[in-house]
C-alpha cells in the first residue's frame, strides 16, 4: 500500500478504534458556524497523519553512512523502522497530562501508531552516491539526530494540517486554533522529532565494483 495521508490516517483510526472501540461513534457538529457533522477522533488523526508525512517524506532528507567501492550504482527501496517511537508516545502523553487506560491508547495512536504504519506502508529510497559502486548503507539515528530539531518544521506542518481539517477552530472560528489543539501540536511536534531522528535501516547499493574503497554520506527520500 502507498504512503499516502488517506492510507496513513484510515490505518491509525482503525488502531484507534481497536484500542478505543466506541470512539467511532463520537459526532460533532455546529451548523450555525458550518462545521459539518464529523468525528472529532477521526479528523485530529487525518490532521496527524498529514502533518507527519508533510515533514517525513520531504526529499533528500534522510540520511546514510554508505560504504563501499568507487563506480555507480542503484540503492535498491528498502524498509525502516522508528527505534524510538514508543519512547516518544510515551513522552508525549507525559507532556499532554493524559491519565487511565484511554489516555495510555490516544496517546499511542497519535505517536506509535503513525510511526508503526508508516514503517509498513513507506519505502526509504537513496539516491545514487556520488562515485560510489557496490555497497551498502546504514541509517541510524547517529547519522540523522539532526532530524531531533524538525520540531519547529512538524509544528508548522501540522498547524496547517489541522487549520485545512477545519474543526478545531476558538469558538469554530477560524484561523485559530483551541490553545488545547495549539498544545497538541506542540507536544506532538516534539515526539514526531524524536521518532523521525530514530530511524534505522539498511540499504543495499548495487552496481560496479573496483578495487578502490568509498565511503560517504548519502541522502534519501521516504515514500
Amino acid at each position: 500500500m502507498a504512503l499516502t495521508a488517506t492510507a496513513l490516517s484510515a490505518a491509525v483510526f482503525a488502531d484507534l478504534i481497536s484500542s478505543i472501540s466506541t470512539v467511532v461513534n463520537a459526532t460533532r457538529s455546529n451548523s450555525t458556524m458550518n462545521i459539518m457533522a464529523h468525528n472529532p477522533a477521526e479528523s485530529m488523526v487525518s490532521a496527524c497523519c498529514s502533518g507527519w508525512l508533510d515533514v517525513v517524506t520531504k526529499p533528500s532528507l534522510i540520511k546514510d553512512n554508505y560504504t563501499g567501492v568507487a563506480g555507480a550504482s542503484m540503492a535498491a527501496p528498502t524498509t525502516v523502522k522508528f527505534a524510538n517511537s514508543a519512547g516518544a508516545a510515551a513522552s508525549f502523553q507525559t507532556a499532554m497530562g493524559w491519565k487511565g487506560s484511554k489516555g495510555t491508547a490516544f496517546a499511542q495512536t497519535l505517536v506509535l501508531s503513525v510511526g508503526n504504519q508508516t514503517e509498513k506502508m513507506g519505502q526509504l529510497m537513496m539516491n545514487p552516491p556520488i562515485g560510489g559502486g557496490a555497497g551498502a548503507g546504514v541509517v541510524s539515528p547517529g547519522i540523522n539526530s539532526s532530524l531531533t530539531s524538525m520540531s519547529t518544521t512538524f509544528n508548522g506542518a501540522l498547524t496547517t494540517a489541522f487549520i485545512d481539517e477545519g474543526n478545531f477552530f476558538a469558538s469554530d472560528v477560524g484561523p485559530l486554533l483551541t490553545p488545547e489543539i495549539v498544545e497538541l501540536i506542540t507536544n506532538l511536534s516534539t515526539a514526531y522529532g524524536m521518532m523521525l531522528a530514530s530511524i534505522t535501516g539498511a540499504v543495499t547499493y548495487a552496481g560496479s565494483v573496483s578495487q578502490a574503497p568509498s565511503v560517504s554520506v548519502n541522502t534519501g527520500t521516504l515514500s
